[in-house]
């Protein structure tokens, strides 16, 4: 599998302890020239400029079948796309005062169906969804 994330979202993950993911990274952005990838990640993360289907097209030309969505504006650039079959989302006991909304405004209804919901002593509630 591959994890594909937006500029924000990585920029956040590099401020973590450690690097929490063991697969390949793609960070999409639109101004890919700016978004500066530490050298010791530079093996298993890309930076690219390319729209959603390419992407996902560029992956499974390496191999990888199963691809990983992260960060607000990724997720909806790929829902737009019709590129979504499942959807997991992870809700943590945090109410943000701040941030911008996960879903935005008018990217019209995406109908899902429930197939399983879970949860943990930590409070975490999952989700999943087939679109």
């Amino acid at each position: 599998g591959a994890m594909v994330m937006g500029r924000e979202s990585f920029e956040k993950v590099l401020t973590f302890p450690e690097w929490p993911y063991k697969v390949p990274v793609v960070v999409l952005s639109r101004t890919p020239d700016q978004v500066s990838v530490p050298e010791v990640l530079k093996a298993s993360v890309r930076v690219s400029g390319k729209p959603p289907a390419e992407v996902l097209e560029e992956l499974g030309s390496e191999g990888i079948t199963r691809v990983y969505i992260d960060g607000g504006q990724t997720i909806r650039s790929f829902v737009a796309a019709g590129l979504v079959r499942r959807m997991i989302v992870t809700l943590i006991p945090v109410l943000l005062g701040q941030g911008r909304a996960l879903w935005g405004h008018g990217a019209g209804d995406v109908n899902l169906t429930l197939v399983a919901s879970r949860n943990w002593e930590n409070g975490f509630v999952q989700v999943e969804y087939n679109a």
